[in-house]
């Protein structure tokens, strides 16, 4: 995970907190829904406030969520204070301690990949293979825009994803492309693709 993008996170995690909270995650999810796996351990990396985490624990997920911002811990806390979720400091591309707590049936990784420098994107894959249950599944979504790598913002081409994925026994089982919900992005041309693997 680029230590840019971490700072500029807690620099900021109230604000992106909130902003987070805004989106709803039924239609976030919309895309693959028809690909979530049945109700089971999941893991959502990256998970910011809480908000996926606590609408799969009400779907009956039992949920651990794993964010390395202290900030936006806190405040996931603060806002999902009665979910039964299990909140995790760590980070890609070890996940050590989620590996100990390994493995899950669903792991979610939305808007994360983008944040991954190129030269840790392999050790990333193996973790994320590594964690899941086989028949286990992952699903990401990857952002589609200009890049900045000062902001820790890297390019997350969907085709080299999809071969490195298969590289660690995950194959791809579904690929749907979006546009963004949020104004700012579109003005960008910003989309997302979402990426739905599963372990062999």
């Amino acid at each position: 995970m680029s230590g840019d993008a971490l700072k500029i996170y807690q620099a900021n995690a109230e604000r992106l907190a909130q902003q987070y909270e805004l989106i709803a995650p039924d239609a976030l999810y919309r895309p693959v829904a028809d690909l979530l796996p049945p109700v089971g351990r999941m893991a959502d990396i990256g998970a910011g406030s809480g908000r996926d985490a606590a609408w799969f624990s009400a779907q009956g997920y039992h949920v651990t969520a794993v964010e390395p911002v202290a900030g936006l811990r806190e405040a996931g806390l603060r806002y999902h204070a009665d979910t039964r979720i299990a909140w995790l400091d760590d980070q890609l591309p070890k996940l050590l301690r989620l590996r100990a707590l390994a493995p899950f049936a669903l792991v979610t990784m939305a808007a994360v990949w983008h944040h991954v420098p190129a030269a840790e994107r392999n050790a990333a894959m193996a973790s994320l293979a590594a964690i899941l249950a086989p028949a286990g599944r992952a699903i990401m979504s990857l952002r589609q825009g200009p890049v900045d790598p000062a902001r820790g913002l890297f390019d997350a081409d969907a085709d080299q994803a999809v071969i490195l994925a298969a590289q660690y026994g995950l194959s791809l089982i579904g690929r749907r492309t979006v546009p963004s919900s949020q104004s700012h992005n579109q003005h960008t041309d910003i989309t997302w693709t979402w990426l739905v693997l599963q372990r062999d």
